[in-house]
């Protein structure tokens, strides 16, 4: 029986994150997604409390680095969100050492993406180069570059 709890706990625990991301990927309210997951449990079940949970909600915010969903504008706006019992200051006052990590993990995924397309767009260029040079080279063929493909 107490089994059975324990996994409907999991289940319902897991439907409650779920929503809650989703929420957050919508509309960027950090003190709604780190006061639903503070209500939240762990996989041992405990509670995981708003520590851990602001904790969860810099994890999901680097996830969504991760996937391009979120811009260095975005991460802003949430940095300037005033944290709820903190006499109007926000969380970049309050937390701003995690923020200016976040900036900077922000700042290196949109390099390493920058790099990666770079060196896709550098690989198709040469595709077609070796395509071109290998039409000119050979004698059987009758082929007559356009002013667009010399371009």
């Amino acid at each position: 029986m107490k089994e059975g709890a324990a996994l409907d706990q999991q289940q319902d625990n897991f439907i409650e994150v779920t929503e809650a991301t989703t929420l957050f990927e919508d509309n960027l309210d950090l003190a709604s997604l780190v006061n639903t997951l503070a209500n939240t449990y762990d996989e041992k079940g405990k509670l995981l409390g708003r520590g851990r949970a602001f904790d969860g909600a810099i994890d999901h915010i680097e996830k969504m680095f991760k996937a391009g969903t979120l811009s260095a504008e975005q991460l802003e706006e949430i940095k300037g969100q005033e944290m709820p019992g903190m006499n109007g200051r926000t969380y970049g006052d309050m937390k701003g050492t995690q923020f200016e990590n976040l900036t900077q993990k922000l700042a290196s995924e949109e390099r390493a993406n920058n790099e990666a397309l770079r060196a896709q767009n550098h690989e198709e260029a040469k595709l077609l180069v070796d395509d071109f040079t290998a039409k000119m080279r050979d004698p059987n063929s009758d082929y007559q570059p356009t002013r667009k493909d010399i371009e």
